[in-house]
């Protein structure tokens, strides 16, 4: 795969924008989707791995009660986890891609 997140639509996967839905209906479409699918924002990629759960790498990220966390690796979180500037990756969300094979 591509290194960066806006080459990787380009794969011949099947991709969906998802980018004008709500929060809550992006995560009902996650909920939705097969584990191993990629979820896009701009500049990351995450990795679906079943019951609300993602795959990331990140340097630090927020819980759902404002706590900052430091630890520069790969973690898996939920969707609802905020960025360093306090925006929830749910909300950034522009993006699935799934696997077809």
């Amino acid at each position: 795969l591509p290194r960066n997140s806006g080459s990787i639509k380009n794969v011949g996967m099947a991709v969906t924008d998802v980018s004008e839905l709500s929060d809550s209906d992006k995560t009902a479409a996650i909920a939705a989707l097969p584990k191993g699918s990629m979820i896009l924002m701009p500049g990351h990629v995450m990795i679906y791995v079943g019951r609300g759960q993602i795959v990331h790498a990140v340097s630090s990220y927020m819980d759902g009660q404002g706590k900052k966390y430091y630890n520069y690796k790969v973690v898996s979180t939920l969707t609802d986890v905020s960025n360093v500037l306090g925006e929830k990756y749910i909300s950034k969300i522009t993006t699935f891609v799934v696997p077809t094979f």
